[in-house]
């Protein structure tokens, strides 16, 4: 069951309240609570991630998975002719370190996505 589920389930159980046995609504009620409070401290977690990285998941996933665009002198490149990686650097900044020919040629802070990196180039163009 999702939390989207548990939270329709819980309505249902309160017009429901006066027509069921006591003890069974409760029980139903706190199993129903339970999943809405482990997804809950889930989406805590991602929010700590997200900043800690500065950037939301969904957005660094996406980059990952497809291409994502980054500036470097003055032109708009793709990330699809480029490896990359993400790490962390010495001023505890997350990074996307983009090699070329086994060198690192630019690191770009996650933080500044629509600055200096972004999932379109037209993202980019706008900034």
């Amino acid at each position: 069951m999702t939390s989207k589920e548990a939270l329709d389930n819980l309505h249902r159980c309160a017009l429901c309240y006066k027509s069921s046995n006591h003890d069974e609504w409760i029980n139903h009620c706190r199993k129903v609570r339970n999943i809405i409070e482990k997804d809950l401290e889930r989406l805590e977690k991602y929010k700590s991630i997200e900043e800690e990285l500065g950037v939301d998941l969904i957005t660094l996933f996406k980059a990952v998975k497809n291409d994502f665009y980054f500036k470097y002198e003055d032109k708009i490149i793709s990330s699809n002719d480029y490896s990359f990686q993400t790490r962390e650097n010495i001023r505890g900044d997350w990074v996307l370190d983009i090699i070329s020919n086994n060198l690192s040629l630019l690191l770009i802070k996650l933080k500044d996505y629509g600055k200096t990196w972004a999932l379109t180039k037209e993202e980019l163009e706008n900034e």
